[in-house]
């Protein structure tokens, strides 16, 4: 059998003794594909479409030839005939499809070889005629040498190179408390007039009693002098207002330190222990990938960074002109980063940590990998991770990152009037092929980002009435919208302001102060909802998250199952874990009102319509008429809040 690459596919590799005796009893069943009726031999020739030269391709015995022995471990039970398509991670080359030609203890096998010297190699694993991979990602294998040997498996994005690793993978810590978490996101320095942690903790009742469970602190740490920004061009960001510059938190000076600016390490500690006496959990907001240009470490380590050719510290991105790049090829750099994470779970008892730009390419999967095994030997902690569409981060470090496809494709254009219900299939598709078991999304339509660079949540959605400040008071698309992420399978995710509508930007580099209504008094409950129609809506919406097990995150609750209807301008869908139900129906015009019957699926539920309260028995199909951008709830358990 010839390969259409340049590339010759060989007899599959054995696994090595020593590992095959030791794990003999875990090989999988193994699909038709592992053992096809035409097996290429060793000396097999190819015509080339990744080699310099059309036509059979003639090897020399002292011409350089690269192997890759691919090792694959299918899902149990799995008779998907699965192939290889490979190239070389080079530019101009393409690939082709090989099967696999042996089987081992561990699964499949194939040997892929170039006549030539090669140092990466890219590759799918898809199903024979179809483009339905195993993974979302594309994998890579490094050669060294002229060799690479890997292992993979299916459902899996990583790349193994040890035996051992594969066949018992690290996964994610779960901890249980993330199964009703609503995170709450802190500009510690704009949440109060003082900008400092006390107004933080003045506030955790309130937040508790809207439902919030989780404080995500942006970055509490001191902020870089040398090179400091003042203001950006990211998407003609408007002018700064008039004030002192104070930077941006993301350029840290000091990893084991809290800004002065803020408060002390025993406020800091004191924020916390008052957190976790109500039942609330902590994350920090931590910069991995680069520190500011005058960091502590900067003196006394400087091979901790990346320098250019005269021995310069280099900025990641351009525009990130006040930070520089960490050298993670610099273990002991590795090593003090970890010990500075480690110094705020053991002494300060932070319970996770959200991972800024943790799609860099100086981060492997296995310094990620080190990260959580190294934490989570301490207790189980929450990784967030600042990503959206690097799934193997989800494999081992991550159980969750960012919803920016939902936010994008989908949430945004609800708010704007362009929403399609193709793409809301495809947002319920992106939750079954994208995420891990045990992994799940953090799901919003605004936070430091969004509202500094791209718009308030009410400049791209609309907003229908103001108060005597400002403040928005009704936005239909904003309920809608928000409503979804509390609904969607993952946790929701609000940004400080939120909750009393917010009507302007803050902004990034300034200390620019949220001002919230003259009536809410932090002590005195009763003032809380009274003080925007927001804060009974985000009180009355958690409510039912929390109440409704379907709603739980990730695999705790129920999956997303879109349900049929019949307007192409509504969208519906259903969550069901064990006796408990959540129906939604959605119009997604925003300018037309819709009749729409949907097919449930339900059989002789009893629900609570959860604009009213009332029980009602959903039966088979369901006849709505909904204005624009209304939505019905319909649930199992109803809410304590009206």
């Amino acid at each position: 059998m010839l390969a259409a690459s340049g590339a010759i596919l060989s007899a599959g590799f054995i696994l090595p003794t020593s590992v095959a005796s030791s794990h003999a009893a875990n090989a999988p069943s193994l699909p038709a594909s592992c053992s096809p009726e035409v097996t290429p031999t060793p000396s097999s020739t190819a015509s080339s479409s990744l080699g310099p030269t059309e036509g059979p391709t003639i090897i020399s015995a002292d011409e350089a030839v690269t192997t890759l022995t691919l090792h694959y471990r299918p899902q149990e039970a799995n008779g998907t005939h699965w192939v290889v398509w490979s190239w070389e991670n080079a530019q101009g080359q393409v690939g082709s499809d090989f099967e696999f030609t042996g089987t081992d203890s561990y699964g499949c096998v194939a040997t892929i070889t170039y006549p030539r010297a090669v140092k990466s190699i890219g590759f799918i694993v898809h199903q024979k005629d179809t483009w339905n991979k195993d993974v979302a990602a594309d994998r890579f294998a490094t050669v060294t040498n002229l060799k690479a040997e890997i292992w993979l498996r299916a459902g899996d994005a990583r790349v193994y190179t040890d035996p051992s690793r594969a066949l018992n993978p690290p996964h994610p810590a779960d901890p249980v408390w993330t199964k009703d978490a609503v995170i709450y996101q802190v500009n510690v320095r704009d949440f109060s007039a003082a900008g400092t942690f006390k107004g933080v903790t003045d506030q955790l009742a309130r937040l508790k009693s809207m439902g919030v469970t989780v404080l995500y602190l942006m970055p509490i740490h001191p902020i870089g002098v040398l090179n400091r920004k003042c203001s950006s061009t990211v998407n003609n960001a408007p002018s700064p207002l008039q004030g002192v510059c104070k930077g941006s938190p993301y350029s840290v000076r000091d990893y084991q330190a809290v800004n002065s600016d803020y408060g002390t390490l025993a406020d800091f500690k004191k924020l916390v222990n008052q957190a976790h006496a109500i039942g609330m959990h902590v994350i920090l907001d931590w910069v991995m990938n680069h520190s500011a240009f005058d960091n502590v470490w900067v003196a006394q380590h400087k091979d901790y960074y990346l320098t250019d050719p005269s021995g310069k510290l280099q900025p990641p991105v351009s525009d990130w002109s006040d930070v520089a790049q960490l050298n993670f090829a610099n273990r002991e750099m590795q090593t003090s980063m970890l010990n500075a994470m480690k110094f705020w779970v053991i002494d300060y008892g932070v319970d996770g940590y959200r991972l800024d730009y943790a799609s860099s390419p100086h981060i492997s999967l296995e310094d990620w990998d080190r990260m959580a095994t190294t934490l989570n030997a301490i207790k189980p902690l929450f990784f967030l991770a600042e990503a959206d569409s690097y799934q193997a981060l989800l494999q081992t470090a991550f159980v969750s990152d960012y919803n920016l496809p939902f936010l994008y494709s989908f949430l945004n254009s609800v708010g704007q009037g362009g929403a399609s219900k193709g793409n809301f299939t495809s947002q319920v598709q992106r939750l079954k092929s994208y995420y891990p078991a045990n992994t799940y999304p953090v799901n919003f339509i605004t936070n430091h980002d969004w509202n500094a660079w791209y718009g308030t949540e009410f400049e791209r959605m609309g907003c229908e009435g103001l108060d005597r400040d400002g403040r928005c008071t009704s936005s239909p698309a904003v309920a809608a919208t928000t409503t979804l992420t509390a609904l969607w399978k993952g946790i929701p995710m609000l940004y400080n302001g939120q909750e009393i509508g917010l009507n302007r930007r803050l902004q990034f580099f300034l200390k620019d102060p949220i001002a919230w209504p003259a009536g809410m008094k932090p002590q005195v409950s009763a003032t809380w909802t009274q003080s925007s129609p927001w804060v009974k809506f985000y009180t009355k919406l958690y409510d039912l998250k929390a109440k409704n097990l379907a709603l739980a995150s990730g695999n705790f609750g129920g999956d997303v199952v879109e349900v049929s209807n019949t307007s192409d301008k509504v969208v519906s869908f259903t969550r069901t874990k064990g006796s408990n139900t959540v129906l939604f129906v959605l119009n997604i015009s925003k300018s037309a009102a819709q009749t729409v019957t949907v097919n449930t699926g339900l059989v002789n539920q009893k629900l609570y319509r959860y604009n009213t309260g009332a029980k009602t028995t959903v039966n088979g199909s369901l006849t709505l008429n909904l204005k624009p951008l209304q939505y019905e709830i319909y649930s199992s358990v109803a809410t304590s809040t009206k």
